[in-house]
């Protein structure tokens, strides 16, 4: 009897909020001819299994992915020509979301939603892990925006219009910002403050001098946050845009002309400095 290959395999489910990227095989394939899949195939020999989502994904979809996995799901199956997969399927995070096809191997791709997987002919087995892959996520996170403040002018940033490049969970493309983000886990806030600011900017804040002047609860459809804004007086250096994907532009603004789209978050933290509480809006 000729014996048959046990073959690894990795499936990687990238999400986009609330949709998931999945591909069309070819109808030439030898598995699974013209079924829907997501990015995926074998781990070849010395290879962990996070360079072989990383090395699948690239090959495969173009885009790369971080130093991060969640497990989904175990899988099995025997292929046509007789060989025996055995594998799991990964929740993996894109750095981007310009998918470049192969050709070869795939004819289309799509980003999809729970609604929108029942009228896919999928692999068996998928249309499970996707639902997996885009549960949602119930866990508030912490955030922070820093108003620096200078000669009565508050410094706001232009987040890019595309909500891609914008990388805002809160939805904040196209409006001007403070500077600010995510708290980092074991991070103070006064050192997130600094870091974020920096990242941002390029100025230096005197964290010592950091007051804190504002705590809101923020929340949209798919995210919430609670967010603390602090008001710095004291600080080094001339903003600039550090990240152009992100920020396209920084001015500073007196309060009675401020831009007409601000985003939420950042328009809370002024009511609440001009209120003088902390905790009204």
């Amino acid at each position: 009897m000729e014996d048959k290959k046990h073959i690894v395999a990795v499936t990687a489910f990238i999400k986009d909020k609330d949709k998931i990227l999945v591909v069309k095989r070819r109808n030439d394939e030898i598995a699974f001819p013209g079924k829907w899949t997501v990015p995926g195939g074998k781990v070849e020999r010395g290879q962990t299994i996070l360079e072989a989502l990383k090395r699948e994904v690239y090959e495969e979809v173009g885009l790369e992915i971080e130093d991060w996995k969640k497990y989904l799901e175990d899988f099995t199956f025997v292929r046509p020509d007789g060989h025996n997969v055995v594998g799991a399927s990964f929740l993996v995070k894109a750095k981007s979301f310009n998918v470049v096809l192969d050709q070869r191997d795939f004819e289309e791709f799509k980003w999809v939603g729970v609604e929108e997987l029942d009228s896919l002919d999928l692999i068996q087995g998928i249309k499970k892990e996707a639902k997996l892959a885009l549960k949602e996520d119930k866990r508030v996170g912490a955030g922070f925006g820093v108003m620096l403040l200078k000669e009565g002018r508050v410094l706001l940033g232009k987040r890019h219009d595309v909500a891609e490049k914008a990388d805002s969970d809160l939805h904040g493309e196209g409006t001007w910002t403070m500077p600010g983000g995510k708290l980092h886990f074991g991070e103070s806030f006064e050192d997130g403050a600094y870091r974020e600011v920096l990242e941002e900017t390029g100025i230096k804040v005197d964290k010592e001098n950091l007051r804190l002047i504002s705590f809101t609860n923020d929340r949209v459809h798919d995210a919430h946050f609670v967010t603390a804004g602090f008001l710095c007086y004291h600080f080094d250096g001339e903003p600039q845009v550090m990240e152009p994907d992100e920020i396209t532009e920084w001015q500073w603004f007196s309060f009675e002309k401020l831009p007409a789209k601000i985003f939420f978050c950042s328009e809370k933290v002024m009511k609440n400095y001009l209120d003088r509480e902390v905790y009204k809006h």
